[in-house]
């Protein structure tokens, strides 16, 4: 008998989501429900996955300079994929709910190269491997250059953008903030 696993993403706070982006309580409200959160502004706390922190700090960042959000919106998922897997691929960064032998068989998952365990990661979150953006660099509303991790160091730039993003550089402040238990593997008999 094998062993599957879920996946439960940590919430994350208000009181955190505003140290992270560095806004306000009600600007953090406002980009949560950009990002899909529905509760009542003043009345239910913002609560959220960290998938959708991530996709908060895109649009946060993307604000501060002076982006409109439908500019942004649409590299989001990749961005918040490349972030997730990054975070995900860390043993540290899991807890795991299952007895000994589902421990030792979700220990096993990280046990590979760099690539098999990024695979193994992408699939146990719900991610594409083939729909990850490390870095989205973003010259103009018309001019905007996805780059992959494949082709990181071969980019060649020839003039700086006006904004970019590194996805890496998102899930290490998501870690500094939020502490280093981002996600909980839960057994189950399959």
């Amino acid at each position: 008998m094998s062993t599957g696993f879920s996946v439960k993403q940590k919430s994350i706070y208000c009181a955190e989501l505003e140290r992270i982006t560095g806004r306000q309580s009600w600007d953090v409200t406002s980009l949560a429900a950009k990002v899909g959160w529905t509760g009542l502004p003043n009345h239910d706390p913002v609560v959220i996955t960290l998938s959708q922190v991530l996709s908060m700090l895109i649009l946060s960042d993307a604000m501060r300079h002076h982006l409109e959000a439908d500019a942004i919106v649409k590299f989001i998922p990749n961005l918040r994929n490349e972030a997730l897997i990054k975070l995900g691929s860390e043993l540290t960064h899991w807890y795991v709910e299952a007895n000994s032998s589902g421990e030792r068989e979700f220990f096993q998952l990280f046990y590979a190269d760099d690539e098999t365990v990024r695979q193994r990661v992408s699939r146990l979150l719900g991610c594409s491997l083939t729909q990850t953006t490390r870095e989205l660099l973003f010259y103009s509303q018309s001019d905007v250059v996805c780059v992959s991790n494949n082709e990181l160091h071969s980019a060649r730039r020839t003039e700086y953008p006006r904004f970019f993003v590194d996805s890496h550089d998102l899930a290490a402040r998501v870690l500094d903030a939020c502490g280093p238990k981002l996600f909980t593997a839960i057994a189950w008999a399959s």
